[in-house]
């Protein structure tokens, strides 16, 4: 947006809802289970201590994978493909964590 008011934190919000949020109560398609995947590994690589991005941006990303994590370990319904799909994130998220807590 013009003039920088369109804040980091807001923009993964907004990105994040459009990702997961349709998908909460129903089904998710192996297409969008892709994408979820996918920007979930990239979150996480933008937490990682190492990555170049600013501060401010990774605690963005970390909060947005709290969020995440939160709705993938409440919703489990859906055909079965779903709750693994959101086991598997959630398991994904964990490790990640847990692997950068040990470091």
């Amino acid at each position: 947006m013009y003039g920088n008011k369109y804040s980091v934190n807001a923009m993964l919000k907004d990105v994040t809802n459009g990702i997961f949020t349709e998908d909460l109560g129903a089904s998710v398609s192996t297409i969008r289970q892709n994408l979820q995947e996918e920007y979930v590994g990239r979150l996480l690589n933008m937490v990682d201590t190492k990555s170049a991005y600013a501060y401010t941006s990774k605690s963005a990303a970390f909060g947005e994978v709290q969020r995440i994590l939160k709705w993938m370990e409440a919703n489990t319904g859906g055909d079965p493909a779903t709750p693994a799909h959101r086991a598997h994130i959630a398991y994904v998220i964990n490790s990640a964590l847990d692997t950068k807590n040990k470091k």
